[in-house]
């Protein structure tokens, strides 16, 4: 569940279900229903589903490749389509901190055609075996050479249950979506987005 908004009468609250199943040993299968708007305006998407699928594994590095489509049709628009690949990359630094970054390239189709740009980075610092911080950054461009590219930042803490217990886990965050935008030197702290995202396994 998300809390989202660029101005205290716009913001709305997202209620979103998503699964993660590994296929096979170097394919993972992503499905998103939703976000699902629950107010003020109701609508929802974009609904999505991505594959990756790994290239590279060693001990400290692993690379993939990455496709993903989704379906957005909030509110009363026109259904919009978008397909992004890309290549996700991790670097391992020891058992508590490690990096993974992408580059990736949305294309949407529909009412509102474009192409984009996604370079996203995360680094992970374990704070024990249980607790996990993570800090979200990158840069973003809605449409290149039509919108000024952007800088996330994030933070979000995970803490996840031992196998003995189930598995689950429970991570709070908070990210200004369009923090700063380096070709106007402007922060926006208005565009936001901050929830709490629970995941349970599930064994067949």
């Amino acid at each position: 569940m998300s809390l989202e908004g660029t101005a205290p009468d716009k913001r709305g609250t997202d209620l979103g279900l998503g699964a993660l199943w590994g296929a096979a040993d170097d394919l993972l299968v992503e499905a998103h229903l939703g976000s699902i708007h629950l107010g003020p305006t109701p609508g929802q998407g974009p609904h999505r589903l991505a594959i990756t699928h790994g290239l590279v594994r060693t001990k400290r590095f692993e690379l993939g490749g990455s496709f993903s489509m989704s379906l957005d049709t909030n509110g009363y628009r026109l259904p919009s389509f978008k397909f992004q690949p890309g290549l996700v990359a991790a670097i391992s630094y020891n058992k508590h901190l490690w990096l993974d970054a992408g580059g990736h390239l949305p294309v949407s189709v529909g009412p509102d055609a474009s192409v984009g740009l996604s370079l996203p980075v995360r680094a992970h610092l374990a704070l024990s075996g249980h607790v996990e911080v993570r800090v979200d950054s990158g840069l973003e461009a809605k449409k290149l050479g039509q919108t000024a590219a952007t800088v996330p930042l994030g933070i979000a803490l995970r803490y996840k249950a031992s196998p003995a217990q189930g598995g689950w886990f429970v991570s709070p965050y908070l990210i200004g979506t369009q923090l700063y935008t380096p070709q106007t030197r402007r922060v926006n702290t208005s565009v936001f987005s901050a929830g709490i995202v629970v995941g349970i396994p599930l064994k067949y």
